[in-house]
């Protein structure tokens, strides 16, 4: 049963970003959810999922191969960083990493797809809707924690 969460959580994050709207733009939640597993189970981890969800984004959406794909390979790697070295947890710094990672992931992926293919809004209108996004998903950063000690150690 536990191994059935994680496929329905994706599931049901992809059908929620294009049916949930507050002004009319909608959170993303597959970055929430590269986020999670980055910062529980470790920048490999992370990185691997992000890929996944990444490419799965981009064949959902039917564009390019790639932009996505960056975005939640980055965004699923530097998670961890949140919780290790200079920054002591908290739950202000769960909802400033949110933000920022899905800000992070919205301009990578507009970035590599405005420079390597087609820009497929202007600027000021993707800015917006990317930290609306990012504004969206801080609310859940204080419910995201880290897991354990360092995920990534050799055992």
């Amino acid at each position: 049963m536990k191994k059935l969460i994680i496929p329905i959580l994706i599931v049901l994050a992809f059908v929620l970003e294009t049916k949930v709207r507050v002004l009319g733009f909608g959170p993303s939640l597959t970055v929430m959810l590269v986020y999670y597993v980055g910062i529980r189970h470790g920048h490999l981890k992370g990185l691997a999922f992000g890929v996944a969800i990444g490419a799965l984004a981009d064949a959902v959406t039917g564009s390019y191969l790639g932009p996505g794909l960056l975005g939640m390979a980055t965004v699923g790697y530097l998670a961890r960083y949140l919780c290790k070295g200079l920054f002591i947890w908290t739950p202000v710094l769960g909802v400033i990493g949110l933000a920022a990672f899905t800000a992070l992931d919205g301009l990578i992926s507009y970035l590599c797809t405005a420079l390597f293919f087609e820009t497929p809004t202007t600027v000021v209108r993707a800015v917006s809707i990317i930290f609306v996004q990012a504004a969206l998903n801080a609310i859940f950063g204080l419910f995201i924690t880290p897991g354990e000690e360092d995920p990534d150690a050799e055992p």
